[in-house]
């Protein structure tokens, strides 16, 4: 297959859907000849930050010399983002060569294995031919039945957070999904969490003692919490106790949590029998890039673009937007997944959205964006529906704005924008 022959290829294979459960993916890299086996991972679940708390693992061991491979999702603007090694995508003479060898053996598959499951493998392939010393590595939907997990224990089990979302498979409780993202705890690997429920926590530890996995906790009321903060539009500086000089370019008060379990990762791992020193973790984080993330792409009037697609997610923006801009409303663009609890996250934009302007994301999961309104309008909001997120834009030109929902509305966003 050519690239284009094989791009359609995995694009074919979106038809099967989303499937829970590890048995086609063994399949898979059993036929391969297992690629993943021998590899160094730093597997990340959580709720949300998973891409945050992975683009600062990777910036920080990249400046500390090191090979390393980054698995991700979903991509924002280029489908080769998914699979990065130490600064350099995947090249598309690479996406075919794989592709063709992966499709080989799926094709001989009895039960068809999803397209996840097909990146996942390609994954490993990539980074064996790429050589990595280590991988950071996201994590799909919940952690037990997720293709990535089929991963031999990672140096580091991470779980950045736990809330309710994607219920509808992980579970109704915070304790039932954190079941599931303990699923990624392994034997012979250690445990950091992000802040979240005692109930949730409990489950970890349990998990973690029953393998043998030490856990540490980071955030606040732990050895990590994040002290004497400071931030601007651009990004934030910030101490941990004695530990100070750390620095981020990335915006969002979300982003000092992140940071706490990242710094929490980095001092957990073993890099040729040492310890990282701070010098090196404070270079890296303040090297690290992350797309869609309380973007800021114009300042007056504010255009800014956030990932937030769950109500977790979405109160995070809010908190946000109080501390960076508390005299303001804002003008909402937004679009997002038909599964999540929108209902919730209407209930929270009411807390800032003056006026609402939806779109349909470039997704099969979309919520219609006349739908999207009309729930918006429930709870408050003038929210008229569009038909491209251009449409929207140019309804927005004078005001307050900000993007706010799926990262699948990322591309239409920066393509409309023009810039």
């Amino acid at each position: 297959m050519n690239y284009k022959e094989s791009m359609e290829y995995l694009k074919r294979s979106r038809r099967f859907g989303s499937r829970p459960g590890l048995e086609r993916i063994t399949e898979l890299c059993e036929r391969l000849g297992n690629p993943q086996e021998g590899l160094r991972f730093i597997h990340v679940t959580g709720t949300n930050g998973k891409g945050s708390v992975c683009s600062m693992l990777y910036s920080t061991l990249r400046f500390a010399g090191m090979k390393v491979g980054l698995f991700t999702s979903p991509y924002m603007l280029d489908f080769s983002e998914r699979f990065i090694c130490s600064g350099v995508n995947i090249t598309r003479d690479e996406i075919a060569s794989i592709v063709t060898e992966v499709a080989e053996k799926a094709d001989l598959m009895e039960d068809t294995p999803t397209e996840f499951e097909l990146l996942t493998a390609m994954s490993f392939l990539f980074f064996r031919k790429r050589e990595c010393d280590i991988i950071v590595y996201e994590a799909g939907m919940g952690g037990r039945l997720d293709s990535t997990n089929i991963i031999p224990s990672p140096d580091v089990a991470v779980i950045t957070g736990i809330a309710l979302d994607h219920t509808e498979v992980l579970g109704s409780t915070v304790a039932d999904i954190a079941f599931e993202k303990a699923g990624i705890i392994k034997p012979g690997s250690k445990v950091v969490c992000g802040e979240m429920p005692e109930e949730a926590a409990e489950v970890i530890r349990r998990k973690a003692a029953e393998v043998g996995a030490p856990v540490t906790f980071a955030g606040r009321g732990t050895s990590y919490e994040v002290t004497e903060r400071t931030f601007s539009e651009n990004g934030a500086s910030f101490s941990m106790g004695e530990r100070t000089g750390f620095s981020l370019p990335l915006a969002g008060l979300y982003q000092f949590a992140n940071a706490s379990v990242a710094i929490a990762v980095l001092d957990s791992l073993d890099i040729c029998g040492k310890k990282l020193p701070d010098l090196i973790i404070k270079k890296g984080l303040a090297r690290a890039k992350w797309r869609g993330r309380f973007e800021l792409f114009r300042p007056d009037p504010v255009m800014i673009f956030d990932g937030g697609h769950n109500p977790q997610g979405v109160m995070a923006v809010a908190q946000s937007l109080a501390v960076y801009y508390p005299d303001r409303k804002f003008t909402v663009i937004s679009g997002v997944m038909g599964d999540k609890d929108h209902s919730e996250m209407c209930r929270i934009m009411s807390q800032f959205a003056i006026r609402a302007y939806t779109v349909t994301p470039d997704n099969p999961r979309a919520m219609d964006a006349k739908a999207y309104a009309k729930e918006l309008c429930e709870y408050g909001i003038d929210a008229t529906p569009c038909d491209s997120m251009e449409d929207a834009l140019a309804l927005v030109t004078d005001k307050d704005t900000i993007v706010l929902g799926s990262l699948y509305m990322y591309k239409q966003f920066i393509e409309a924008l023009g810039d």
